[in-house]
């Protein structure tokens, strides 16, 4: 069982590798054929710990660095994924209409992200739950017919300039950053299902994003239980991750449906489109940075702020690894699909937002 409110870390004889925050984060590598996996709650208050131990073989599944777990969101392996009383909205008629014109206004669509956005939210790591590929199926609050201009997404950096959030032992100089490609992928509906599918994919564009490392660790005011997270005064707290909004522009010709699943997509070294594979990087105490990368997933209250969250309570996922889905993989690993079991996604939307042209 993957209980996303925690971080899942490998236990080897040679000592305790981390997978990744956020059954949802990333770890070190130096891992035996058996190991032990256990999650374990890193947020503010870590006095509050969910074990879930379980055998699992690290060369099978080539699983490495932190998961961050998210908040309050269990997967059950004996869940299902068809008929499994999660509510399904069906779709509005079909065919959008001719795209507005140039003169149309740049209107926010949808959106999942609060203009408040905290300095860590909960997140899923791609490279510790063998993710390639998150997302959401939403409704556009202009209907069918806008053009799509730009889509943002909400990562979490747990990667540090050296060290690691494990050994406690981040240090990041002000302000310095690393260079990894995005994708974010927009996709029509497909509903003659008993669940809806993704269609065809109506846009997808890459850009190369300078993502922040995460803060060095404050050993002054992030102690005894909090030992190597950073500190924020402005909230007086101390924390694992730092987010970071990514917008990824579009050519604004693309005429959006009144429902797409967007998503978001990247490489690490054994996930994503096309796998990295191990650097020098990957062997080094440190891990490699883009293994350290997370997507935000957080329900924040009044949420989502534009548009519509088709089903609350599920995703659309891509993960090789099948605990990492609500019916344990039951629905099928390693290609793009609905995700859901009650009380599952509840709590955790993946953040994002659409902006297009509309009128």
């Amino acid at each position: 069982m993957l209980k996303k409110a925690g971080i899942v870390v490998a236990t080897a004889a040679a000592g305790v590798l981390a997978l990744a925050p956020l059954a949802f984060a990333t770890g070190t590598d130096d891992r035996g054929d058996g190991t032990s996996i256990s999650v374990e709650d890193r947020s503010v208050e870590r006095n509050q710990v969910n074990q879930c131990s379980f055998e699992q073989d690290a060369t099978a599944t080539g699983l490495l660095g932190p998961i961050l777990s998210l908040p309050s969101q269990s997967q059950q392996g004996n869940c299902v994924n068809v008929g499994d009383g999660s509510t399904y909205r069906p779709p509005p008629p079909p065919g959008p209409g001719p795209g507005p014109g140039p003169g149309g206004e740049s209107e926010i669509v949808y959106s999942s992200i609060p203009d408040d956005l905290p300095v860590q939210v909960p997140s899923l790591g791609f490279q510790a739950t063998g993710t390639s590929e998150f997302g959401d199926h939403v409704g556009l609050e202009s209907g069918a017919g806008s053009v799509l201009e730009s889509v943002e997404v909400v990562l979490v950096s747990w990667a540090c300039e050296s060290g690691n959030w494990v050994s406690d032992n981040c240090v990041t100089t002000p302000g310095a950053t690393f260079d990894h490609p995005i994708t974010v992928n927009v996709y029509a509906v497909e509903n003659s299902g008993a669940v809806p599918a993704p269609g065809p994919l109506l846009a997808s564009r890459t850009e190369v994003s300078s993502i922040p490392y995460r803060p060095s660790a404050d050993p002054v005011n992030c102690i005894g239980a909090n030992a190597g997270q950073w500190f924020d005064p402005s909230d007086s707290t101390c924390h694992d991750g730092f987010v970071h909004r990514v917008t990824i522009d579009f050519t604004g010709t693309t005429v959006l449906p009144a429902e797409v699943i967007w998503t978001v997509a990247f490489n690490t070294t054994t996930f994503g489109p096309n796998p990295i594979g191990p650097q020098p990087c990957f062997t080094s105490p440190d891990n490699c940075d883009y293994n350290w990368l997370n997507v935000g997933a957080e329900t924040f209250p009044g949420a989502p702020f534009a548009g519509t969250d088709i089903n609350p309570d599920a995703a659309f996922l891509d993960s090789d690894y099948a605990p990492t889905y609500c019916d344990g993989g039951a629905g099928g690993t390693g290609f793009l699909r609905y995700d859901s079991a009650p009380g599952c996604w509840s709590g955790n939307i993946p953040l994002g937002e659409i902006t297009a042209r509309t009128g």
